[in-house]
């Protein structure tokens, strides 16, 4: 079974990853700064260079991101989870736009790239429990 990926270790995303460490996941992830990063090796998790790196060993790949453009581009992007020849299967976890949610999906399945749009209701601390 594949690891299960995870862009964006912030509050959500690092306690998404805690659950998934839990249940017994291989959790590979990423995250632009350095110290979230080390959070996800401290509970076992592996990091990685870019978004672009997880996609490369995980599906699914979970995004968790603070805005609309970080979620375009991490999608999207020329570097992105769906530019690859397989992309992985892409669950959107952000609160972010019905427009861009549909935008996301329509670009993702022309990519032949499944997209699940899977926003998180709730605290990070709802999340952990």
């Amino acid at each position: 079974m594949a690891p299960v990926g995870l862009v964006g270790l912030g509050l959500l995303g690092s306690a998404v990853a805690g659950r998934l460490r839990a249940a017994g996941h291989e959790v590979v992830g990423h995250d632009v700064v350095t110290e979230r990063n080390h959070a996800l090796e401290a509970i076992g998790g592996r990091v990685v260079t870019s978004a672009a790196a997880v996609a490369e060993v995980a599906d699914p790949v979970c995004v968790v991101l603070p805005s609309l453009a970080a979620v375009e581009e991490i999608v999207l992007g020329a570097r992105g989870l769906a530019a690859g020849a397989r992309g992985p299967t892409v669950v959107q976890m952000s609160t972010i736009s019905p427009a861009l949610t549909e935008r996301l999906a329509r670009e993702c399945a022309t990519r032949g790239v499944a997209f699940l749009d899977c926003p998180i209701s709730g605290t990070s601390g709802m999340v952990a429990r």
